[in-house]
């Protein structure tokens, strides 16, 4: 009589154990995803920090003298809008490389594009080194 369980000794039944399914680890891929996320919360805590630096920074600068202290901040607010929209590119493109959907592939190219403009040349160059290899475009469904 054999009770073999999840508790029974390794000798009274066969041995079940969970594969996870086939995932073909790439540094290059996983350097480059990281690498977006990183990008998109730092431009996103940015963006969000803009108008808090604007207002105040105005309202001490001797050459802004009589402006209002809002216009610093509305200013602040519009500045940040604009670093915010890649840091959300940036993270939409991490999570669709990780999940390693062509949707994904597509918007990190768009996303090391926009990276090369911000003057992050060498990051950029590496995302794109590790999205165009003729092995990496297969893996993305």
């Amino acid at each position: 009589m054999s009770t073999a369980g999840p508790f029974s000794p390794p000798g009274d039944g066969p041995l079940q154990t969970a594969t996870p399914p086939a995932r073909t680890a790439d540094a290059h891929l996983e350097v480059a995803t990281g690498t977006l996320f990183v990008m998109g919360i730092a431009a996103i805590l940015l963006a969000q920090a803009m108008p808090l630096v604007g207002g105040p920074g105005m309202a001490t600068d001797p050459d802004f003298q009589g402006v209002p202290w809002v216009f610093g901040v509305v200013m602040g607010g519009v500045a940040g809008a604009f670093i915010l929209v890649p840091g959300l590119i940036f993270i939409v493109a991490a999570a669709g490389i990780a999940r390693r959907r062509l949707w994904g592939w597509m918007i990190g190219l768009v996303a090391f594009g926009i990276m090369a403009g911000f003057c992050n040349l060498p990051l950029a160059l590496h995302g794109f080194y590790a999205l165009l290899r003729p092995d990496v475009r297969e893996r993305f469904t």
